[in-house]
């Protein structure tokens, strides 16, 4: 069997045979970003005819979008040309220019173009540097791209008529993060990453975002707390995405430099629920460190 046969039947499926697995399509220089592009070219209905993204003899990635033959070819009837970059969704092939480097980039949308003020995308692509839990930075995974850097996009009709651009995935596991069809510690890295504010692939309104939001799915952002439940799980503890726990007694020692305040936003909760689990503290402008408190 061809070893780069994949299932393109939505976006999804896509991404769950991909996830964490190296392609080399074109046999060139291994497995590059290109390589993860081309991987859906190849597999288009034999109604289409086999055919490679083309980078209309650059060898870089912006090339598949930067010429202009190139991007004809590339677009067949298959696909549509996206070039106000805002109007990008989930599943769209995304190209980068020279301001994410000389050779550009490409890979997919792993969101829909960002309102927020972030300044990157979620890309899903190969040879980015990317957090995949499997130990391959170089394998397909999840990276935040400068969205500055985008120059157009390529959208798989098939995809956006059957609406698998929209990221709505029910099947996805609670605290699997990643979206690799488990949960393990990259999950719970991820959520510690965002709440340490180094970017990842949590962003408001996207499955990994709602599989991040354990404990209560209308939290407003992942705590710790979410981070914690994944632990327990690996743990082998009852906890929340088993179904086994709705609630676990949790405790803190206070350290130095610690505060109430600060503690009850490190944990998400308000200052006057952690006092409230606390009786014992009857100043809270006044705990000392190796105090144990109640997390609510």
């Amino acid at each position: 069997m061809d070893k780069h046969i994949v299932d393109i039947t939505s976006y999804d499926t896509f991404r769950k045979a991909t996830f964490g697995k190296l392609y080399d399509v074109d046999g060139v220089y291994g497995g590059q970003c290109v390589d993860a592009a081309k991987l859906l070219w190849v597999n288009l209905p034999p109604s289409y005819g086999k055919r490679q993204l083309t980078t209309g003899g650059t060898g870089a990635a912006r090339g598949c979008w930067e010429v202009v033959s190139a991007r004809t070819i590339n677009a067949g009837t298959e696909f549509e040309l996206i070039a106000d970059v805002t109007k990008i969704k989930r599943g769209d092939v995304i190209v980068f220019g020279t301001k994410i480097g000389s050779y550009g980039h490409i890979g997919f949308a792993d969101e829909d173009y960002p309102t927020s003020k972030s300044t990157t995308i979620a890309c899903y692509s190969q040879n980015q540097g990317n957090s995949n839990g499997v130990g391959n930075a170089a394998a397909f995974g999840v990276k935040g791209c400068n969205k500055a850097a985008l120059i157009g996009a390529f959208r798989y009709k098939a995809w956006s008529s059957a609406g698998a651009g929209k990221g709505d995935n029910p099947a996805r596991l609670k605290g699997d993060v990643n979206g690799d069809g488990k949960v393990d510690m990259s999950d719970a890295l991820e959520i510690l990453k965002y709440l340490a504010g180094i970017d990842g692939m949590l962003k408001p309104g996207t499955d990994a975002w709602n599989a991040a939001l354990i404990v209560d799915p209308n939290a407003s952002a992942p705590t710790v707390m979410d981070a914690l439940e994944i632990q327990k799980k690996i743990a082998g503890i009852p906890n929340v995405i088993d179904g086994s726990s709705t609630k676990q007694p949790v405790y803190y020692t206070v350290v130095k430099g610690d505060t109430m305040g600060g503690i009850a936003k490190k944990f998400g909760i308000t200052l006057d629920a952690l006092a409230a689990a606390n009786p014992q503290v009857v100043d809270v402008n006044r705990i000392s460190v190796g105090d144990v408190l109640s997390i609510p």
